[in-house]
């Protein structure tokens, strides 16, 4: 029987999340939130090439890295560590007070940013929703995951911005997904002679739909801005996948793309025009089919992925050593009348959020708990354990209650939705997790609680 420990996967997605941008710094290390609250009060407090490592949790919060040489770095990466700036009306990550390269955030979902507002004839317009660099400064972004950001707000850039002379984006690993500028640039823009280079990752999902300056939903470029990418997926953006702004506004503009899968093709070395077989479009898994023609298709010269082979092109590597199906199988029975129900919907692949429905909720209270183990307790074989002695006649506790309280969420009277980000960490492969919901159940019997069947959880890369 396969058993694991939460702090395992911690420490793995410590390993994962922090050797990208893990360079010796000079400085303390700050941790978000047992030495400060916020993230940005920790960037406040840190001296010259300090750590700030964050732990699991949804940040809502906007950031100024305020010119420092800081690593920002996750502590279990972007599935399980998200900052939110549906709040601040700018960019979630800002740096344009004179930050250099040695400044790096790594492994975190950015989402919900407006963009950097700068007052326009039509009100205001709205810069790099996810990241904003500018006042010739640079950031390097690391293993990130860039969604939805934009929405509503964005005017250039709904991803990544990076303007002015001077000025450098280096974005490498991430996902950049989702995001939206009615002007030009969904997923990036580069701006006014400054340089952006991606390498390593996906874009996808993004759009601009502004036809008046040419529609470019992907990558963009204008007034002499250059962007570079190498071993990138730039496919099923709205419009142009990689464009310079139209008008005058192209002029001096660059693109370079080498090693790439470029939807509609892209003229450079190595490039290909095929579909990249992403596992699911649908439900925003962007990791790579066993038969993708992007696998092995990187750059010969860039470093080996993981498992020891040629880069892949995109941001997720496709591990060509431990390959697991993900499933999800019923097991057990729940009780009430009738009795409640956990139904698998999305398998637990590796990186994407795995879930399941509640049938049969007699209330919107309730959650899910979550176990490693589903036949002993401490060497004794005690599952299914009777909770007749908790007053719950009839109804049976399946598994270990390692992680309690998960949420739920309503949607439909009788029925209740439920999530989780699945962690990438590879010792997670091949793993059994399992789950059980939970309800309030007034007059159900004394205790007014009733439980579902279990959820095998087998987590998988595909």
């Amino acid at each position: 029987m396969n058993t694991t420990s939460t702090s395992t996967v911690l420490a793995l997605g410590l390993l994962l999340a922090a050797a990208p941008c893990a360079s010796a710094q000079a400085g303390p290390t700050l941790t978000v939130p047992t030495d400060h609250p916020t993230i940005q009060a920790a960037i406040a407090a840190a001296p010259s090439q300090a750590t700030i490592l964050v732990l699991p949790g949804t940040y809502s919060e906007v950031l100024d890295l305020q010119g420092k040489e800081v690593q920002l770095r996750s502590v279990a990466g972007p599935s399980l560590t998200v900052i939110d700036g549906a709040a601040g009306n700018d960019a979630v990550i800002t740096a344009n007070s004179g930050e250099t390269l040695a400044t790096c955030v790594s492994g975190f979902t950015l989402r919900g940013g407006a963009g950097k507002p700068f007052a326009s004839s039509y009100g205001f317009d709205h810069y790099g929703g996810g990241v904003y660099v500018g006042g010739a400064s640079s950031l390097r972004v690391e293993d990130c995951w860039i969604l939805e950001n934009g929405i509503g707000t964005g005017t250039f850039a709904g991803g990544v911005f990076a303007g002015g002379a001077g000025s450098h984006a280096e974005v490498r690993g991430c996902l950049i997904a989702d995001n939206f500028a009615w002007a030009s640039g969904g997923a990036t823009l580069v701006d006014g002679d400054a340089t952006m280079h991606l390498e390593h990752c996906t874009v996808t999902g993004n759009s601009a739909n502004s036809w008046s300056f040419g529609h470019q939903g992907g990558v963009s470029m204008a007034n002499g801005g250059d962007v570079t990418l190498s071993g990138c997926i730039v496919w099923g953006n709205a419009g142009f996948q990689i464009r310079a702004f139209g008008g005058v506004y192209s002029s001096g503009t660059s693109a370079i793309c080498n090693y790439g899968c470029v939807q509609g093709g892209f003229a450079g070395v190595g490039n290909i025009g095929s579909n990249p077989l992403f596992v699911s479009e649908a439900t925003g898994n962007f990791q790579l089919q066993s038969s993708s023609p992007c696998i092995d298709a990187g750059d010969p010269a860039a470093t080996l992925d993981p498992d020891g082979t040629r880069a892949d092109m995109g941001c997720f590597a496709f591990d060509q050593g431990l390959q697991v199906v993900a499933t999800a199988t019923v097991f057990g029975a729940g009780c009430g009348a009738p009795a409640l129900a956990l139904t698998p919907v999305d398998a637990p692949v590796a990186g994407t959020l795995g879930s399941a429905v509640v049938t049969n909720a007699p209330s919107t209270v309730g959650g899910v708990a979550i176990g490693w183990n589903n036949t002993t307790l401490g060497g004794l074989p005690v599952f299914p354990l009777s909770l007749a002695y908790l007053g719950m006649p009839g109804c049976d506790l399946l598994h270990s209650n390692d992680l309690f309280g998960l949420p739920v969420t309503s949607s439909t009277s009788g029925t209740l939705d439920f999530a989780y980000a699945v962690p990438t960490a590879p010792g997670l492969l091949g793993q059994h997790v399992y789950l059980q919901a939970y309800c309030y159940a007034p007059g159900a019997n004394p205790l007014e609680v009733i439980v579902s069947n279990g959820v095998d959880w087998l987590i998988g890369n595909q």
